[in-house]
């Protein structure tokens, strides 16, 4: 089991959003994930951590924790704010996160409480598979 924790600090607004989009790719391809998969889950985790921003409260600068763990053929996310959760008006460019999080990963679940939200994402660890080089030869 490999283990990974990042921590975006809030107010380092969307650089800190992109640095920790980089800092998950970098992290998943560095353990063997297919590429495909690796864009798969930056565009959830990308999400969780939008919503973890915008719903979380403006004066809530309490950092956002990502947790990723691999075991065997099973990558699980945790990304958690501190914050409330605020509902806010549905926005004619926004409100798909939930959905696009759904749509690329195998499970995901929303555990909202008082003292802040986690969002679980799980996905089947598909790994690079190895080709070897052929050499034709004539001999």
């Amino acid at each position: 089991m490999t283990h990974q924790h990042f921590e975006l600090d809030r107010a380092a607004g969307a650089q800190g959003l992109a640095q920790m989009r980089a800092d998950t790719r970098q992290y998943l391809r560095s353990v063997g994930m297919h590429n495909v998969a690796v864009d798969e889950v930056v565009l959830a985790v990308g999400e969780a951590l939008s919503n973890a921003v915008e719903h979380s409260g403006p004066a809530n600068f309490a950092p956002v924790d990502v947790e990723i763990e691999l075991a065997d053929d099973e990558l699980t996310i945790e990304i958690a704010d501190h914050g409330r959760w605020r509902n806010r008006p549905p926005r004619p460019d926004g409100g798909r996160g939930l959905g696009i999080m759904r749509a690329v990963m195998d499970d995901v679940a929303i555990d909202a409480r008082p003292t802040g939200t986690r969002v679980h994402l799980r996905k089947h660890f598909p790994r690079r598979a190895h080709v070897p080089h052929r050499v034709d030869s004539d001999v």
